[in-house]
This record gives structure tokens, sequence and C-alpha cells, in this order.
């Protein structure tokens, strides 16, 4: 006899992309490549204007939900995920990273297997078709975002408890939220492999001087003045610094 499937899903995978027709159908592939019956699949578009809604819809039967229209940036389209899926259990794949093989079926045993509140993996950094492993843990959270968001599945009660995203931050909200987690005491679980490619180059990646600004006001905020002053003397300056020197080495390579 077959078992009786569940009303609802046990996991939600959302996917938000905004003019991603470059990768978006690879983004989708592994997301339906390990779908099942107790997985929904959410797309949220934010009113592309290239061929990303086209490439959608051509997998339209197998997506769950497609909602494409304006939105405020990033965390409005998460927040849009959050409120629409109906799993008990959440993870969010952006546009240009895919899932590892295998992935889903890791998660969902990880938290069944030790009542988490939260699942995170490993990472695969992608950059020029060169691949890196960057491991994750969350016990050096509030040093720095020690964990990866495309690699970290939420269940839905830790929303419901503590919150979505705040639309404060451009491209620092899910590390203020995933500390607000942490320092609340929620059960976290890694899993040491990695389960998500990441490909460089997103805001977060490139946008340092907002990343710095949105950190050193994250820390202030949730973990004192002496912990914003550490990461600037710690992160802040050998960033800017960088980014200083990437510049000259740009502009001596026109000269």
């Amino acid at each position: 006899m077959l078992k009786e499937q569940p009303s609802k899903p046990l996991i939600s995978i959302i996917t938000i992309v905004y003019n991603g027709e470059s990768f978006i159908s690879e983004t989708i592939e592994s997301v339906l490549n390990q779908k099942d019956s107790r997985c929904e699949y959410i797309i949220i578009d934010g009113g592309s204007n290239d061929s990303t809604l086209e490439v959608i819809n051509k997998y339209k039967e197998s997506i769950d939900l497609i909602i494409s229209e304006k939105d405020d940036g990033i965390y409005d389209a998460l927040n849009k995920g959050v409120k629409l899926s109906s799993g008990s259990i959440i993870g969010f794949i952006h546009c240009g990273d895919y899932l590892n093989k295998n992935a889903l079926n890791n998660v969902l045993d990880t938290f069944k297997k030790n009542n988490a509140d939260i699942v995170y993996g490993d990472i695969n950094e992608l950059d020029d078709n060169k691949i890196r492993r960057n491991h994750a843990d969350h016990n050096q959270l509030k040093e720095k975002m020690s964990i990866f968001h495309p690699a970290t599945f939420i269940k839905r009660d830790i929303y419901q408890k503590h919150g979505i995203y705040s639309l404060k931050y451009k491209i620092a909200a899910d590390y203020e939220l995933l500390l607000e987690f942490y320092m609340q005491g929620e059960l976290f679980v890694h899993i040491k492999e990695p389960i998500v490619t990441f490909r460089l180059g997103g805001i977060s990646s490139t946008n340092y001087k907002l990343r710095i600004n949105e950190n050193i006001s994250i820390r202030y905020n949730k973990l004192g003045l002496f912990s914003a002053i550490k990461y600037i003397i710690t992160a802040g300056v050998p960033s800017y610094l960088l980014n200083i020197r990437k510049n000259m080495k740009s502009a001596l390579k026109f000269n």
C-alpha cells in the first residue's frame, strides 16, 4: 500500500531573480532534479525586463508558484517568498546558485535526526569557472557572517517566532536575522559538506562599502559598541585597503 502523502510540503524552496536570463535555467534544474512530493518550489521574479520570465515559463508545469512583479529589493522578495510558502522548512536558492546532488535529502535527513531549528552546509564558490570549497561555522556568527544564506534552511516556526528580513538593510539583513536566531539559542546543525554551489559576483560580493556599513550597524545594535569597533579594525579597514589596491592595479593596467 502506498503511504498517504501529507497535505502540505515538508520543505519550500524559493528562488528570487531579477534579469537572470543567463543563469536561471541552471538554478531551476538543480531544484527540479531533486524535487518530489515533499518539496514546494516557488520563484519570485522582480519584474525582469530581459527573457528571464520566458525561461522560467518553460518549466512552469513543474513549479508550484511563479510571481513576477516589482519589489522593494532583495529582502522584500525574500519576505514575499516566506509569506507565500507553505512548507514547514524554508530554503532559498538564488538565481545563479544551484543545489548540489542529493542536497535536499541530506537537509531533510539532518532535520529529522537532530530535531534542528536551522540546518546549514558548506558551499562551493564558483568564480570564473573555478570552484573553491568554503566552510561554514555558526559558532562564529558574532564575529562575521560565517554561514551561507543559500545553504541555510530554516523552520517556519523560527520565522514566526522571531520575524522575517528587515528592509532597513539592503545586503546584510540575512546576517542580522541569523545572528538573532543564534543569540536566542535556536539549534543550528551543520552538514559538513558542500550542499550548494554559489556564484560570486552578486551585490554582497561587489558593494563592499555598503556591506561594511551595514555590518557595523548590525554589530552596534545587536552586540554593542566594542563589537562594532572591533569589526571596523579587523574587517572594515582591511576591506577598504584591499579595494584601494584593486583600483590601483586596474588603473595601472590602463596606463
